[in-house]
């Protein structure tokens, strides 16, 4: 779908990617959700820990700047490794 997305936008000099996230840890989230349940989804994680709100949204604003008019069709995964431990 985001090919076909960026083929079809392309003739318009419009890009089309997508962002897919992994956990993100809003703020006061690990007051809310119990230790247990972190540790299980920390540890379905390559990197071993959450995204910040700092990093999806650097992420997000690059995707959105000049600095990525040349890219086109992407699909990035912004989720610490999870999809990687994925079979």
């Amino acid at each position: 779908m985001t090919r076909t997305a960026a083929l079809e936008c392309a003739r318009g000099n419009v890009t089309a990617n997508v962002i897919f996230f992994g956990m993100v840890d809003p703020a006061g989230s690990r007051a809310t959700v119990p230790q247990q349940h972190w540790d299980v989804i920390v540890r379905r994680n390559a990197l071993q820990r959450v995204a910040s709100i700092g990093e999806v949204a650097d992420i997000v604003a690059f995707y959105a700047s000049e600095k990525s008019a040349f890219i086109t069709g992407a699909e990035v995964a912004v989720d610490g490794g999870q999809t990687l431990l994925v079979l």
